[in-house]
């Protein structure tokens, strides 16, 4: 054997010697973190709101949304979650509005909001759907992933026919009855 091969066998002897207890301590403290770190959304929360004609609730529902697309609620997802929730009780409602609450936080910005003594610090986060479209989730911290809903407020329309605000239509009546035509056939003759 020549002593480049004996060193290498020295190394590696010395390889196998050497503490690799640092790495088991590293994937420990790693998997402690692991749902401090920002991922895209695969599952949405849908609370539903029923308002009756008194303007009180009358009855929350939840479900969840399994998104297509990570992070993406499609057109077609919000439109199917709407429609399914319309009716509660045989009772039909109509959408009042649609809010998306998406708590994309930071991990570093977490002890700061956890601190934080500021009622309205949760409020950048909660949006006004302003139409039925496709709509991005941005990247959120794992451990909050069941907070990040749609909120769907539907009401009871009033009925149209106990409305006191009906258009009628009216006839006006002429004093005059000649029509154009018979004016100038008049004046011709």
């Amino acid at each position: 054997m020549t002593t480049l091969e004996q060193n290498d066998t020295n190394n590696m002897s010395n390889l196998e010697e050497l503490d690799c207890s640092w790495l088991d301590a590293f994937d420990d403290i790693e998997k402690i973190y692991k749902n401090y770190y920002t991922e895209p959304i695969s599952l949405l929360k849908l609370t539903s709101i029923y308002i009756n004609n008194a303007n009180a609730i009358e009855k929350i529902s939840e479900s969840k949304i399994i998104l297509e697309t990570k992070s993406i609620l499609t057109k077609e997802e919000l439109i199917s979650a709407i429609k399914h929730s319309c009716y509660s009780n045989n009772i039909k409602y109509k959408l009042s509005s649609a809010l998306l609450y998406n708590i994309d936080l930071e991990p570093n910005e977490l002890k700061h909001l956890l601190k934080s003594t500021n009622d309205t610090i949760g409020d950048k986060y909660l949006t006004i759907m302003k139409n039925i479209d496709e709509s991005k989730l941005n990247n959120s911290i794992s451990m909050f992933h069941d907070i990040n809903e749609i909120i769907l407020i539907f009401y009871i329309p009033r009925d149209r026919h106990n409305n006191n605000n009906i258009t009628r239509k009216t006839c006006k009546m002429s004093s005059n009855k000649c029509t154009k035509r018979n004016r100038l056939k008049d004046k011709c003759t």
